[in-house]
């Protein structure tokens, strides 16, 4: 086997009642993008990202460390895993996850259903807008 260093890992985040594979359009690109492609599933086809929904939201499950947790074990599982190379895209309850989650990635890109709240700090994501990290 050659060398392959580190791969970037992309979490595609599903909507409110659709399933992980909602998200699989995302496959193809894997092998050709030398990515990897992560499709978690909510419990009841939802994520708890604060402020919605579904059964994620009203009972607490906590999808944020649950994002992490896999991130974890993927890294420790694959050296060619790092989870300072992660990357998130979510589609509705994905894009509302992803956001919440954002101090996970390096980028988030939510395609609908996001929030930011005014009282977040500026760098909450890594960084102010000069590039500085916070």
């Amino acid at each position: 086997l050659k060398e392959i260093g580190t791969l970037p890992v992309v979490f595609a985040v599903h909507c409110l009642g659709c399933d992980a594979m909602t998200m699989s359009n995302f496959l193809p690109y894997a092998n050709s993008r030398n990515m990897i492609v992560v499709l978690p599933e909510g419990l009841h086809n939802s994520f708890n990202a604060k402020y919605c929904c579904g059964y994620a939201l009203q009972n607490g499950i906590d999808d944020f460390n649950f994002f992490s947790l896999i991130q974890s074990e993927m890294s420790a599982e694959f050296e060619f895993v790092n989870p300072n190379v992660s990357y998130a895209v979510g589609w509705s309850n994905g894009g509302y996850m992803v956001t919440h989650a954002a101090t996970l990635f390096r980028a988030v890109s939510p395609i609908s259903g996001y929030s930011y709240t005014i009282d977040s700090p500026m760098g909450q994501f890594g960084g102010d807008w000069k590039g500085n990290n916070g």
